[in-house]
């Protein structure tokens, strides 16, 4: 298995629980790793056996910036079901971070690892 990553992707949303948060576009900072089998793309140069990042990174803003969250753990959830059904990759590690949710730390943050249900 080989890891396709974004590593501190800033998007600017809608979350919190506060009232003033629900009025305002918050920064969070997004670290995705993503688990695939690409053995073929390395001999076959072909994106075709791979994930194209750029395709992630556009469904990850829009479903990030479509609604109002009030927790950042269910950005996660939600996340990393999003990318393990469009994508069809078996496991998906989402960490994110909020640096202004308290004034005094660097930031807090939640991570969540996913892997997809066996049927």
């Amino acid at each position: 298995m080989n890891t396709l990553f974004i590593n501190k992707l800033c998007v600017m949303t809608s979350v919190g629980i506060h009232k003033w948060e629900k009025s305002i576009l918050q920064k969070i900072l997004l670290d995705i790793k993503i688990k695939l089998d690409i053995k073929k793309n390395f001999y076959l140069d072909d994106i075709r056996y791979s994930i194209d990042y750029t395709k992630v990174h556009k469904e990850v803003i829009n479903l990030i910036q479509k609604k109002h969250f009030n927790l950042i753990e269910t950005i996660a959830i939600e996340l990393s079901d999003m990318i393990i059904d469009k994508f069809l990759v078996s496991y998906v590690k989402i960490k994110i971070t909020k640096p202004s949710a308290i004034p005094e730390a660097l930031n807090v943050g939640i991570i969540i690892e996913k892997y997809l249900k066996s049927k």
